[in-house]
């Protein structure tokens, strides 16, 4: 909303971004990040301007919140939890029986390193499956919304597919930021918000 609205756009995301950050959740903290990123470069695509103080308000906002990531990144070079091999790092990527287990309210028990917590809401996966039928009718600001989603859809799969991609995700192992999730499937948190703006 801040960045539609267009008005101290530089003062709101920035102060945005850095509560987001003190909020103390580094994992949730990038999944907002990944979202605000594609959802900027669909909604200000044509406007340079607009895409230049977007990324001088993240900046601004992690100077903002620079007093919590440092102890965050002590506690991380400590930590035995994050000391992850590029195996475990790469493992737990979404598969077939994943997927199943995500879409269907009605199995019994997720398996294959997916957590218990992910399940794209039926009635919005329903209303995805049909929405191409109808994405003429849509008005533009929701026909860019739906390209949003579905942007949102296809970069959080991409993330959950673990070591499908080993190039890709051997870069992925070496900046902190992406590591920290330690589980790929857990991207799929991208995908439910793509879900959701479809």
């Amino acid at each position: 909303l801040a960045i539609q609205s267009g008005k101290h756009l530089v003062t709101k995301v920035s102060l945005l971004f850095a509560l987001m950050i003190f909020a103390g959740h580094p994992i949730a903290a990038l999944y907002g990040t990944i979202i605000i990123i594609i959802f900027s470069a669909f909604q200000c695509f044509k406007n340079k301007k607009s895409l230049l103080k977007i990324g001088s308000a993240i900046i601004l906002g992690l100077l903002i919140s620079s007093i919590q990531l440092i102890p965050f990144y002590t506690l991380k070079t400590q930590s035995v939890r994050d000391e992850i091999t590029y195996g475990d790092f790469a493992s737990g990527g979404i598969t077939k029986n994943t997927a199943i287990s995500v879409i269907n309210p009605f199995h019994s028990n997720f398996q294959y390193n997916v957590d218990l917590y992910f399940h794209f809401g039926t009635i919005a996966l329903l209303l995805l499956i049909i929405s191409p039928f109808f994405y003429k009718k849509f008005s533009p600001t929701n026909q860019k919304l739906y390209k949003i989603g579905a942007a949102l859809i296809l970069t959080g799969f991409i993330f959950s597919l673990g070591n499908r991609f080993p190039q890709f995700y051997k870069i992925l192992y070496e900046i902190p930021p992406f590591n920290l999730a330690r589980i790929p499937a857990r991207y799929l948190a991208i995908t439910h918000f793509g879900i959701v703006f479809a």
